[in-house]
Parts: C-alpha cells; sequence; structure tokens
C-alpha cells in the first residue's frame, strides 16, 4: 500500500461546494478504483469535494485519518456508497482488525451526484463532499495544510452488505494550494470600428500534409466512451492514413490506437502504438514483443489536431509505409488488425485495463483513386443576328 499526505488550499466562501482548485498528486487507483478530488467551500467552510470510480454491482469507501498511518483500519473515518443507490453512509472508526459497523449519529458526507455507466460502460462514478473540520468528535477533523492518511477499497455488494475486500490503497498526496483569482477588471468600452471586408482565407495544410483520397470511414468500436474514423490519403504522394480518435474525458483520461497484422493474439505482441490524454499528450511507442507496456519511441506519426472538454479529439497522420523498424507496414487495400483502449489517468501514467476499456478487430483498409479534375464544357457561340435588309427609297414620279 502506498500512503497519502492531503496539503490543502484555501478557498473562497460560498452557500453550496465552491470548487477552487483540483487536486494534483500521485495517482490513487487500483484496477478496479481510483479517486479524485477538488479543494473549496461548503457553506463558507473549508471542504473536499471525492470523485470515485468504481465497477457496477461493487461498494466503495473512502477512510480518512492522521498520518502517519495506523495498522489496517484503526482510526479511519470511513464513507461508503455503493453502485445501486444514492447516499453516502458515515461510519465511526472502529479498530484495526474489524471492519467499521457502527454510523455516525451525525452523518456527514454529503452525496452529490451518482452516474452508473459513467466514464464509460461498466463503471459508476459517485461524487460527495466532506468538510475538513465537521464539529463532530466522532469524526477525523483537520484543517488547511495539514498532512492527513486517505484510503480507497472497493468490493463486491452494497454499502449495507460490505465486506472483506482485497482491491484497497492508501497514499500521501500534496494538494496544490489554490491561488485567490485577482478581480475581474472592468472593462474599457472601444468604439466600434467600421467593418473591414474580411479576406477570403486561404487554407492551411495540416501538420502532418495529409491529403484525403477517398471519404472517412468508421471503425465499429466495441468499447463505450470511445469513436474511431479513419481516411485514406497520401502525404508528400506516398500512401498514408489518418486517424480520428474522440473520446470521453469527464476527468484526465488517455486513449489509445495500435496496428498490427491480421490474425496476430498475445496481449499487446506486434503492436505498434499511438497514445494521447485529454491534457494534450501524444506519444508513438515501438512496436511490442511481450504482453506489457511497449517502449516510447519516436515515430512518423503526427498530430495535426486536438480539442479537449467534456468529450477529447485527437486527429493525426502516418505514412503507411515507413521503411522503421520500430513500426508496423502495410498497403493500401491489406487487411491488418486495429486495437484500441481507454482508461483514467495520463500517457505518463497509463497503466492496466480491464476487457470492458479495451477491444480489437481486423480491418479491411478501403482503397480509392482521386476523381480527375473535370474538363469545363465550352458554352456554344451564339449564332449571329441579321442585321435587316434595308427597303429602297422609291423613285420620284
Amino acid at each position: 500500500m502506498i500512503r497519502l499526505a492531503l496539503l490543502l488550499a484555501l478557498a473562497g466562501a460560498c452557500a453550496a461546494f465552491n470548487s477552487s482548485c483540483i487536486g494534483v498528486g500521485p495517482s490513487l487507483s487500483t484496477s478496479t478504483i481510483s479517486l479524485t478530488y477538488e479543494v473549496g467551500t461548503e457553506g463558507g467552510d473549508d471542504a473536499l469535494r471525492f470523485t470515485v470510480v468504481f465497477q457496477n454491482g461493487y461498494w466503495a469507501g473512502v477512510g480518512l485519518r492522521a498520518s502517519p498511518a495506523g495498522v489496517k483500519m484503526t482510526g479511519l473515518d470511513t464513507y461508503v456508497f455503493d453502485s445501486a443507490s444514492d447516499g453516502v453512509d458515515d461510519y465511526n472508526p472502529a479498530g484495526a482488525a474489524s471492519k467499521p459497523s457502527v454510523l455516525d449519529t451525525q452523518q456527514d458526507g454529503m452525496f452529490e451526484s451518482r452516474q452508473v455507466n459513467t466514464p464509460m460502460t461498466g463503471m459508476t462514478t459517485v461524487v460527495f463532499v466532506r468538510k475538513v473540520s465537521t464539529g463532530d468528535a466522532n469524526d477525523f477533523s483537520f484543517s488547511l495544510g495539514d498532512t492527513i492518511n486517505i484510503a480507497v477499497a472497493t468490493g463486491s455488494g452494497t454499502r449495507t452488505t460490505w465486506t472483506l475486500h482485497s482491491e484497497k490503497q492508501q497514499t500521501d498526496l500534496n494538494v496544490t494550494v489554490c491561488s485567490t483569482p485577482p478581480p475581474t477588471p472592468v472593462p474599457t468600452p472601444i468604439p466600434t470600428p467600421l467593418p473591414t471586408p474580411a479576406p477570403t482565407p486561404i487554407p492551411t495544410p495540416s501538420p502532418s500534409g495529409f491529403v484525403p483520397t477517398c471519404a472517412e470511414q468508421p471503425v465499429t468500436s466495441s468499447v463505450s466512451g470511445i469513436s474511431i474514423t479513419y481516411t485514406v490519403g497520401t502525404i508528400g504522394g506516398a500512401d498514408a492514413i489518418q486517424f480520428k480518435v474522440v473520446f470521453n474525458t469527464p476527468t484526465a483520461m488517455w486513449a489509445a490506437v495500435g496496428l498490427r497484422d491480421a490474425g496476430t493474439v498475445g496481449g499487446m505482441i506486434g503492436l505498434d502504438i499511438v497514445a494521447y490524454d485529454s491534457a494534450g499528450g501524444f506519444d508513438q511507442y515501438a512496436i511490442s514483443t511481450n504482453t506489457v507496456a511497449p517502449t516510447p519511441a519516436p515515430g512518423t506519426a503526427i498530430k495535426d489536431s486536438f480539442t479537449s472538454g467534456t468529450t477529447t479529439t485527437v486527429v493525426y497522420s502516418r505514412l503507411m509505409t515507413t521503411g522503421d523498424a520500430t513500426e508496423f507496414d502495410f498497403t493500401a487495400g491489406s487487411t491488418i488488425s486495429i486495437a484500441y483502449a481507454i482508461g483514467t489517468g495520463s500517457i505518463t501514467t497509463w497503466t492496466g485495463h480491464t476487457a470492458i476499456t479495451r477491444g480489437t478487430q481486423n480491418l479491411t483498409l478501403v482503397t480509392c483513386t482521386p476523381m480527375p479534375t473535370p474538363v469545363p464544357t465550352p458554352a456554344p457561340t451564339p449564332a449571329p443576328t441579321p442585321v435587316p435588309t434595308p427597303m429602297p427609297t422609291p423613285l420620284p414620279t
């Protein structure tokens, strides 16, 4: 187990939870649960808002106590919830050898939301708030700047039937100090200038120089929360491919797409992987020779564009045949294997992912040739208009 210390930051007062900053520090997660937090205020008092992601059909818990940590669950002020019902149960601390079993008379876990199948199918997200000092003698209270210990755990069942568990972790975390934003300046009115006709924009080529020759094609993803399309084209006259990957980012997330020979099996063997995250990270990796994470290696993939919000969109291009031994080469019209995955964190911390957050399939690339530039049909020359013949002037009688 790892330990976690919180260096808390001051936040402004407000009637409901008002976030001042996102907590920054070491990852607190296992393969089935992850925790992030925000520093802010609740009703004018300093508070933390926790966001916990765990499996559907499970309970999860967050415990707070003084640092250094005691043995097992000694002194943990515990908050338990599940994927099946709204609410958070606040338990009094118990001894090391037993789980907390007595509900606190004063319930200080303030439930905010529960979303099933979020951020992806099979996972639940619960958000709750807890003041740093509750005024309850049965709670572990602390102040801004204190070092505390935090633990997470999860198991099958509900918050009323929770039992022994093997998925658990604790760690020390230094929370970013939230700076007070400067006052918003009052803008000085600027005279409205007369409109100037906008010049006709000149198209800007993508950073990779990719030129499409075929229409955009979908990749049928078996993973909720990620969609992929590809376009066949050229870079510098050579065959190339461009991928557009869109993935949900309710919190910091990473995604990855890998290519290899069709029919290859065995974890990550043979995958030429490009990974990216919701913060703009973008890395390419050498072809993997085993089932574990590959090694970063510069490649020919180039990021063409990036946008991030509740969803993140990454567009990147690469040559089909690179001549680089660390990359997978293929040809237009061939059938290749494409693999994809998504998870919480970033490309510098991306770790294992479960079967519900990864997928793979064979993909036969489309082929096409650019449409020829049409030759304009000349307009027919109009027939000349005849000049009327003048009538002869009669001779005088």
